[in-house]
């Protein structure tokens, strides 16, 4: 969900006649979506029109072969948000040439930020097999400050959208990432 608003606001600075706005990103989740649902990745029976937001959404059953076909042939469009956070579908093709975590690494993004800096680094160190090296420096790079917040409505469906794949994606990756994705709402927030 973070990756899709951080790369439609990448989008929108770098291309001055997107109009940035909340909506406007609401606009293009919603757009990606039904073309997704036309090329067959998405369930028909789901309305993405307006402010509509399924109770669920449930991928269509396709066999992995199936949805990786339909996932290549995809034609790669603006916006493409959405496509490219569907991890589990990208990474089921390697995991049948490469075992994870034996041969294939895979970080969560988030382990980068907050202090975790040098113990992932150090991870990755150890996975290819370098020697342990000291480094002090992780100065963050591509940092950006957003000029406006997702609507709620957007995060909703997105985390709806992308929680059977989240789901398969820790069902690849181990037991370890079960629940890394769980989205935390505003009112089981206590403070």
């Amino acid at each position: 969900v973070k990756r899709a608003f951080s790369e439609f606001n990448m989008d929108t600075q770098r291309m001055l006649s997107v109009m940035e706005t909340p909506q406007e990103f609401d606009k293009s989740v919603r757009e990606e979506l039904m073309h997704l649902q036309e090329n067959g990745l998405v369930r028909r029976l789901y309305d993405f029109s307006g402010d509509n937001i399924p109770e669920e959404i449930v991928p269509p059953k396709l066999s992995p072969a199936q949805e990786e076909a339909i996932f290549t042939k995809v034609e790669p469009q603006r916006p493409r948000y959405i496509k490219r956070g569907m991890y589990a579908v990208q990474l089921i093709s390697w995991a049948r040439e490469y075992s994870i975590p034996d041969n294939l690494l895979v970080l969560n993004s988030d382990d980068f930020h907050f202090g975790g800096e040098k113990e992932t680094f150090h991870k990755v160190l150890r996975h290819v097999g370098l020697p342990y090296h000291d480094k002090q420096d992780f100065d963050v790079v591509h940092k950006r400050s957003y000029s406006f917040d997702m609507l709620n409505s957007t995060k909703e469906l997105l985390e709806k959208f992308y929680e059977p794949y989240n789901a398969r994606l820790a069902g690849i990756l181990g037991q370890e990432w079960e629940g890394v994705w769980r989205y935390v709402k505003p009112a089981d927030v206590t403070k």
